[in-house]
């Protein structure tokens, strides 16, 4: 069965610590709690995609290690197609240390990559992208992800690009895709300003007929049809923010897949990223179609 979105890019195994709050240079803090949990950006928003009832396959680059086995085993406890999974013998799969400030949910990461960048352009599922509703990528592994943009764009998949950080070769890969949304800092490396609609219109102005930038606990803006939306975040019992902007993308892909109007996306959006929040780790607090449903009736009604 063809997968609604297929996604290329990182992937993650997760130590969480909530502390008493982000520790200085040599400083001891108090741990509250400890949890373990993965993750990555598409891997994330794939993961959110499934738990909203959509068909969705994941491409990335794991060792043969047990972090790897357990990255395949928490994407396929939800459905997700992990059979494009690159494994490489012999080497380690990424993973990373988070700490979480018990106060504000803000959290420092300490990251180790393994292989994840290490997707092979020449081994990618092309029938798979060819076949899917849309294409997601992080812009990790960029020759494999500049590949995957082309071959979806040739066979008219949709291209998402949760772009996080500039790259060698992102240019090249936003003129492939349909819709971009950045973090802030991306957006400010990219466009050299802090406004936000100039760094909208320089990333509409490569191709993207879709554009925007999470704000973190403001919201998030985008542009479209020369239109600029923005979506406050929703207030909600902050625990942990890690996966946020990942479950952002998930529900925005949701939305567009249910060719819904750009502010209902992001209002969809915003609302599975803050149900995020709730729960220590980037998953354990994503929800259900239903649930978001839910949640949204009864912040309407607030």
């Amino acid at each position: 069965m063809r997968a609604e979105v297929i996604g290329l890019g990182m992937c993650t195994a997760d130590k969480l610590v909530r502390v008493t709050h982000l520790p200085e240079a040599n400083e001891t803090v108090l741990m509250y709690d400890y949890a373990e949990d993965f993750g990555g950006p598409v891997a994330t928003a794939l993961f959110a995609l499934a738990r909203l009832g959509v068909r969705a396959a994941f491409v990335g680059a794991i060792g043969d290690d047990e972090f790897g086995d357990g990255i395949k085993a928490d994407l396929e406890r939800v459905n997700v197609d992990v059979s494009p999974i690159q494994v490489l013998q012999g080497r380690r799969s990424a993973f990373s240390v988070v700490l979480i400030d018990s106060e504000s949910g803000d959290r420092s990461i300490v990251f180790n990559p393994g292989c994840c960048f290490e997707v092979a352009a020449d081994k990618l599922p092309r029938d798979l992208i060819a076949q899917a509703g849309f294409l997601h990528l992080d812009g990790s592994s960029i020759e494999a992800a500049t590949e995957a943009a082309a071959i979806a764009r040739k066979a008219g998949v949709r291209v998402s690009l949760d772009a996080g950080g500039a790259m060698p070769g992102i240019d090249d890969l936003i003129k492939l895709c349909d819709v971009v949304v950045t973090s802030q800092i991306f957006a400010k490396e990219f466009a050299g300003t802090d406004e936000e609609e100039r760094a909208l219109r320089s990333l509409a102005a490569m191709g993207p007929s879709i554009v925007g930038i999470t704000l973190g606990s403001e919201g998030s803006v985008c542009l479209v049809d020369d239109e600029i939306i923005k979506q406050p975040a929703f207030q909600v019992d902050v625990v942990d923010t890690t996966g946020a902007g990942d479950s952002y993308h998930g529900g925005f892909i949701y939305g567009l897949l249910q060719g819904w109007d750009l502010a209902k996306v992001m209002t969809f959006a915003s609302a599975v990223a803050a149900m995020d929040c709730t729960r220590v780790g980037g998953r354990a607090g994503l929800p259900t179609q239903a649930e978001t449903e839910a949640f949204l009736e009864s912040a309407a009604k607030r």
